[in-house]
């Protein structure tokens, strides 16, 4: 009896680990089979997403099978590839981390990131732009170096405005007024003629003192606005009042016109009026001519040992016109 019932066991056991075998195969083959149609689906037919959808289907229902659930995911980086988006790069990464064991896999997904990278590195980034709401009108105006605030000109005072405000990323802050607009001192802004210092900290600005035209110096932060004393008697026009801040805000670059000799009194003789470009310790001393004629909107590099301008070629034509308006 004891026998009988040993071997009864024996069989029951026997039986239920043949069925745990059987549902295992089983599952195997439900998820290669539907490994194979997405493959189909993919290089065969080139639907892409409908392959897309199964490989996604067998990560959810065979997460266990890591050989194929690693080639499933392999392959939607490779259908994403294919779809030219930007996921494709996403999807092979999850290979490398959640399939560290699976090494034909990882070396393929690694493969593509790489040559990814190298392909995007080719194509010209093109920029994106956002539409600020500002609750103000500046008619110019300079962003700060970590593009945080835009400081502009407006009714004759220095104004900083937040470009991300608190209420809805497209709606700027409120904006701040920096300094007074005074009868010896109205800031004044066209062309983006302001400049700020690499670091953020330093402003300087244009501002008209009745005929003559004057450089400020003031702290982003706000406080007194200080006059950069200089010997040079600044003319021009919009675009030669540009200025430049070294990246420590201690010297300062800026442009002026020059009404040569023989052309003295003669109002109409524009092409007489020569730019040049000047640097000058925002401390105040003698300016320093840095360049030839007809050199205008200076632009400091980086790490301040460079000044980029802009020059100006008369052509033949300008020459004898200013010649002829000399000699009226």
């Amino acid at each position: 009896m004891k026998n009988t019932k040993k071997i009864l066991f024996f069989f029951l056991v026997s039986a239920i680990s043949l069925l745990l075998i059987s549902i295992d195969v089983s599952s195997q083959q439900t998820a290669g089979e539907l490994f194979e149609k997405a493959l189909y689906l993919e290089e065969a037919k080139g639907d892409l997403q409908k392959a897309i959808d199964l490989y996604q289907n067998i990560l959810k229902q065979f997460p266990e099978n890591r050989e194929v659930a690693a080639k499933a995911q392999l392959h939607i980086g490779l259908c994403y590839e294919k779809l030219g988006l930007k996921e494709a790069q996403k999807a092979f990464q999850k290979v490398i981390d959640n399939f560290p064991e699976r090494q034909e896999e990882v070396v393929i997904a690694k493969e593509r990131i790489a040559a990814l990278s190298k392909a995007l590195e080719k194509v010209p980034r093109q920029p994106t732009f956002r539409k600020i709401r500002i609750p103000a009108n500046p008619g110019s105006g300079v962003l700060s170096p970590d593009g945080k605030n835009l400081v502009f000109a407006s009714e004759g005072c220095i104004w900083s405005v937040p470009i991300q405000g608190k209420v809805d990323p497209d709606i700027a802050g409120t904006p701040i007024q920096l300094t007074e607009a005074t009868e010896t001192m109205r800031a004044w802004d066209t062309c983006g003629t302001l400049a700020l210092s690499a670091d953020g900290k330093w402003i300087a600005f244009n501002a008209r003192e009745k005929e003559k035209m004057e450089i400020y110096i003031i702290p982003s932060s706000g406080g007194e606005p200080k006059k950069v004393l200089t010997d040079i008697d600044r003319k021009g026009w919009g675009y030669d009042f540009r200025l430049s801040l070294s990246p420590d805000g201690k010297v300062l670059a800026f442009s002026s016109r020059e009404e040569e000799e023989q052309s003295k009194g003669k109002k109409n003789d524009i092409f007489a009026q020569k730019s040049y470009i000047y640097t000058i310790p925002v401390e105040g001393g003698v300016a320093k001519k840095l360049t030839e004629a007809m050199s205008f909107q200076p632009a400091f590099s980086p790490d301040g040992k460079k000044i980029a301008y802009v020059k100006r070629y008369l052509s033949e034509e300008q020459e004898v016109l200013s010649g002829r308006l000399t000699a009226e």
